[in-house]
């Protein structure tokens, strides 16, 4: 059995060059999955109160989200039934977790609705599972299909418990946080105790040009509003998931100073994060690490 601990984020102060900031390292927990088993957990509040016996997941299985998911409901003795799309045979310790404790899973290599249709007929597409979900099998089998990437009302709730006791502890000016599902960005600026505080995305899953839509339709469908967004871009524009060596020498450079970064959000954003001349000499700036390390762990000595 695995006891799942969610502790707070880690305060992590890196000082270089006339910059400061702290970063809010969210991997106090199993795997340094932090942000996203918090996701799982306001899941599976819903689900308990609900009475539904079983989750349906579906994703890539290299992904955070997949790996945490998975991970939390095998904990909670809830069956994982997955659906993993990834063009590559590529092994993570994320995909070793989500096939690990999942119930079952069914491996695709591309996202095609036909090709499981048949097994999960209350899949949807994306826009579809953002904002419906078909009940049908969820009322007949008692299996709750989680939107992807985790994307639901329900998943918020523990994240802004999280983003009010931060605002207490600490001084913030300006903040930086990753945007891949937005769903942690929107927590942020959608909290009620945010006061003054400049929340900046980095845009990593979409780029900047598709990345204003795209929020705009998912904060209405999280919070029924729409806020204006602060956006920047990685150094270098790349496909998803693209590592450059740049990535990797600054995550070699900050583990010397206890700061473990990933390739795929965190070592791009903060790469930009440290080069922001308007930040040189500014106190109250920070970054918060959404957590998820594994996919980064083989640069770790």
């Amino acid at each position: 059995m695995i006891e799942l601990k969610i502790g707070d984020p880690i305060p992590l102060v890196y000082q270089e060059n006339d910059i400061q900031v702290t970063i809010l390292f969210d991997g106090n927990s199993p795997f340094t999955l932090g942000t996203k088993l918090r996701k799982a957990e306001g899941i599976y509040k819903y689900i308990q109160e609900r009475g539904y016996s079983a989750i349906q997941l579906v994703g890539d299985p290299n992904s955070n989200f997949l790996a945490a998911f998975t991970l939390y409901f095998y904990a909670k003795k809830i069956p994982s039934f997955n659906i993993h799309i990834s063009r590559s045979g590529y092994i993570s310790g994320n995909r070793i977790l989500s096939e690990r404790f999942s119930t079952k899973y069914i491996n695709f290599t591309r996202y095609r609705e036909e090709f499981f249709s048949e097994i999960f007929p209350e899949f949807l597409s994306y826009k579809d599972t953002l904002f419906e979900i078909s009940q049908k099998r969820q009322v007949e089998f008692k299996i709750f299909s989680v939107p992807r990437w985790g994307i639901s009302k329900y998943s918020i709730e523990n994240i802004q418990s999280m983003i009010n006791n931060l605002l207490y502890i600490y001084k913030i000016n300006t903040i930086y946080i990753d945007i891949g599902s937005g769903c942690t960005y929107l927590s942020f600026l959608n909290n009620i105790n945010l006061g003054n505080v400049k929340v900046i995305g980095v845009c990593i899953g979409l780029p900047k040009s598709k990345m204003h839509g795209y929020l705009s339709e998912l904060e209405l469908y999280l919070f029924g509003r729409n806020s204006s967004y602060e956006l920047i871009e990685p150094i270098e524009r790349d496909r998803f998931g693209v590592i450059r060596k740049e990535d990797l020498e600054l995550i070699d450079r900050l583990r010397d100073k206890n700061i473990y970064l990933e390739p795929i959000y965190s070592a791009k954003s903060f790469r930009r994060i440290i080069t922001e001349e308007e930040n040189k000499n500014k106190e109250g700036i920070f970054y918060f690490h959404q957590g998820g390390l594994l996919p980064g762990i083989n640069r770790v000595r």
